[in-house]
């Protein structure tokens, strides 16, 4: 593409900047946390229980955890309703629906503040020192 040339941009596409302003972004907090987990979530009902159970159980309390929808669906109620809530617990979302995970990755990434980020998949867990084996 030429220099100074935008690529085109369809109707209703978002930038991943614009997708976390209309999620409520990145919220301002007296110090930021060491580690961003991401979870790419679609089609992630039946297993995002467990898998924010085992980061919200880690030995090291140092980190926010940012689920990024990419199926409309909101997991903060799903995980409410099974009685998880945390204050370190942020949603965002892609704004569309299967659009893959690499852009779920990209719009939390872009909402992350911590300086490490360790994805983890909606299916999967993290033993409880895995933080804590990250940082050291």
């Amino acid at each position: 593409m030429p220099a100074g040339v935008a690529p085109a941009r369809c109707p209703g596409d978002r930038s991943a900047d614009e997708r976390v302003r209309m999620t409520g972004g990145p919220q301002t907090r007296p110090t930021d946390p060491t580690i961003t987990v991401i979870i790419p979530a679609y089609r992630a009902e039946a297993t995002i229980a467990r898998a924010v159970a085992s980061v919200l159980g880690q030995t090291d309390p140092d980190f926010e955890l940012i689920v990024s929808s990419d199926d409309r669906v909101d997991y903060l109620a799903v995980l409410a309703g099974l009685g998880v809530t945390d204050p370190r617990l942020r949603q965002v979302s892609t704004g569309n629906v299967g659009s893959g995970e690499a852009p779920a990755r990209n719009t939390a990434t872009v909402a992350a503040r911590g300086e490490l980020i360790a994805p983890l998949e909606a299916d999967d867990a993290l033993t409880p020192d895995r933080l804590a084996r990250l940082r050291a």
